[in-house]
């Protein structure tokens, strides 16, 4: 997770490769961004003998508290070649 800010908001960039967008939560208060999902195996590794796996699977959360406050009103997100961007407006 990568944590920036400009003058107007802070702008939370995420990887989720392979992460449906309607499998992500995104929740947050004035000085918290929290980001919830589920990563699925594709369908190959079902029922497949495994000898090497170094992808990541299952449920993530992510945490961050913000250094100063924002307006979880305007919260905004888009997600475009596997990574999650979050816009979140100071206050």
């Amino acid at each position: 997770m990568d944590l920036l800010e400009d003058e107007k908001s802070f702008k939370v960039l995420l990887e989720v490769p392979g992460v449906p967008a309607e499998k992500i939560e995104i929740s947050s208060s004035e000085t918290r961004l929290e980001v919830r999902g589920i990563r699925q195996p594709p369908e190959e590794h079902i029922g497949a003998q495994h000898h090497h796996v170094e992808r990541c699977y299952g449920r993530f959360e992510r945490r961050i508290t913000l250094p100063a406050p924002i307006d979880p009103v305007r919260i905004t997100s888009e997600m475009k070649d596997g990574v999650l961007k979050v816009i979140l407006p100071k206050k």
